[in-house]
């Protein structure tokens, strides 16, 4: 009877009497080098009866394979950061007011571990030391990675005499994806023109948008916009780009490609052309150009005319005799 009371006593401890961590949830499951990466509800859980110290609190990456420790942040319970590596590549929100945290001077607590279901006991620390109210504080932690592979992040609290640990969550990080329209020859076109692009890692491109800007003038341009039908999304990544289906019709066209919606914008474009009528040709005259080219139209017209009266005249000369 007593051994049974003594199991009931401890189970009910065990359930009242706890710790728990919870690393929480990633925005991503997959992203690329340099694309921050944010887990939310992050949280730390003291339960009503209990107090413990709070050394620091530790997320921590590990590549999944090799297990070694790839990145950290180390950060007190208040969310304040106390080191990281690789430096400055994290970023810890503190989601809860902790500027008066319940924090027991003396006593006797039991820090009972809801992950690892161990017992550990404590004569201070945070929390409220009794009643049913739980001390529950929130963290938000963003990682921008420097890595590819595939990775498990655990958040770790340190109590000096124990370590509770969180669950682990998975996610990839893939090399950046590049990519580029090619230059285009010859310069000028007739109404439409191939363009070819170049895309770097693209084992992991899953999608590149081709954008264009337009002028009638070479002067005044449109704006940047995306060619409607000019997503790709595997090779050859290559596209038949038509004036009057996909621009504005005949005029200067510049164009850039971005790859997985999260490529940095170029500052200036990759590729250039001039598209003309069907026929293709030059860019079309103005000005000077143009009344040059009608007076030599016009003066052959001339020379033809007195060249076919010659002819007339003589062969009229030739009856005669």
């Amino acid at each position: 009877m007593l051994v049974t009371t003594a199991i009931l006593l401890l189970t009910c401890i065990s359930c009242v009497s706890a710790v728990y961590v919870r690393l929480g949830t990633p925005n991503l499951t997959s992203t690329y080098i340099g694309t921050p990466i944010t887990f939310n509800n992050i949280y730390l859980i003291i339960r009503g009866p209990e107090a413990i110290p709070v050394n620091y609190l530790n997320f921590t990456v590990f590549d999944i394979g090799t297990h070694a420790e790839i990145a950290y942040v180390k950060f007190n319970i208040d969310g304040t950061k106390i080191t990281d590596s690789p430096p400055g590549h994290f970023i810890v929100n503190n989601m809860t007011n902790t500027s008066n945290l319940p924090y027991q001077a003396s006593g006797a607590f039991y820090g009972y571990d809801e992950q690892s279901d161990e017992n550990v006991t404590y004569d201070h620390g945070y929390g409220y030391g009794s009643g049913s109210t739980d001390l529950t504080i929130y963290y938000r932690i963003t990682y921008v990675p420097t890595t590819a592979g595939i990775f498990r992040a655990k958040l770790f609290v340190d109590s000096s005499i124990h370590s509770y640990t969180s669950g682990r969550e998975i996610f990839s990080v893939f090399p950046p994806v590049t990519s580029s329209v090619n230059p285009i020859t010859p310069y000028n076109h007739s109404d439409s023109c191939l363009l070819t692009l170049s895309v770097q890692n693209e084992t992991y491109a899953y999608e590149v948008d081709i954008w264009y800007n337009y002028s009638s003038d070479n002067i005044t341009w449109t704006g940047w916009q995306p060619v409607l039908n000019g997503t790709l999304f595997s090779s050859p990544w290559e596209y038949i780009f038509d004036d009057s289906v996909d621009g504005h019709g005949p005029g200067y066209y510049q164009f850039y490609s971005i790859a997985n919606y999260n490529e940095p914008t170029p500052v200036i474009p990759d590729a250039i052309v001039y598209l003309d009528s069907p026929t293709g040709g030059t860019p079309a005259l103005t000005g000077l150009d143009a009344i040059v080219n009608v007076l030599g139209a016009f003066i052959m017209i001339v020379l033809v005319l007195a060249l076919a009266e010659t002819a007339v005249i003589k062969m009229l000369l030739g009856f005669l005799k």
